[in-house]
């Protein structure tokens, strides 16, 4: 998800995030819980992002959503976009302690 993220925000010219998300992608992940299963693209990272980061990634990722052609062009179905979306919104709501 961080990968295709950072494709989604470098769109909206957010290349020092981009940046940021993949060189979160070089770190250690996360320990998994037992029960979870999945490839190396269901790892999670400690992510240190400001919350003017946060909010800049959450924009542009709403309005991809909304540009359903550019969501063509890069690849993406609207389900996987409104799945970032929603990945996004619960961690700036957990970021400010709403979750």
């Amino acid at each position: 998800m961080l990968e295709r993220s950072a494709e989604v925000i470098e769109e909206h010219r957010l290349v020092s995030i981009a940046a940021k998300l993949r060189t979160t992608l070089t770190t250690e992940p996360l320990p998994k819980p037992e029960d979870h299963v999945g490839p190396v693209e269901t790892d999670m990272f400690v992510l240190e992002l400001t919350q003017a980061e946060r909010d800049r990634i959450l924009q542009a990722i709403e309005q991809a959503c909304e540009d359903k052609q550019k969501m063509v062009a890069l690849g993406e179905s609207l389900r996987n976009l409104a799945g970032f979306r929603e990945a996004w919104q619960e961690y700036a709501a957990w970021q400010r302690g709403d979750a």
